[in-house]
């Protein structure tokens, strides 16, 4: 069975992970090498990642490194920007707004168009009376 990856995709990505979980370490007190080892890691394998030149993590690593560090591994990802406050992921967060805001205008042409329409109707019966 292969081993769950967090998948940045990018640099891009990587580099926040990193910066949250050097920042973690550092408000702990912990050097990189106590970090590493309290979480059972190589400290190269920490350095990597925490300089953000590491995109495939192990979810069991930031396991470990949440465990280590007393915190949980949604508090990493929040602080990495990777999730908001009610835990969704950004990306996805804006892809439900844009899909709401379609829908939104998509529902306002329906009930332009069904206005129109009463109002012919109106109109052609007001005729007929």
């Amino acid at each position: 069975m292969p081993k769950a990856l967090v998948r940045t995709k990018s640099l891009s990505r990587a580099k926040p992970l990193g910066r949250a979980l050097r920042a973690l370490r550092q408000e702990a007190g912990l050097t990189r090498f106590a970090l590493a080892k309290a979480a059972r890691l190589d400290p190269a394998a920490l350095s990597r990642i925490e300089g953000g030149s590491r995109v495939d993590v192990r979810f069991s690593a930031v396991c470990q490194l949440a465990a280590a560090l007393g915190i949980s591994v949604d508090e990493i990802a929040l602080r990495a920007g990777l999730l908001n406050r009610k835990g969704v992921p950004h990306g996805r967060v804006k892809a439900q707004r844009a899909a709401l805001a379609h829908g939104l205008r998509s529902l306002e042409r329906v009930l332009v168009r069904a206005t129109a329409t009463i109002e012919r109707l109106r109109s052609t019966l007001s005729r007929r009376t």
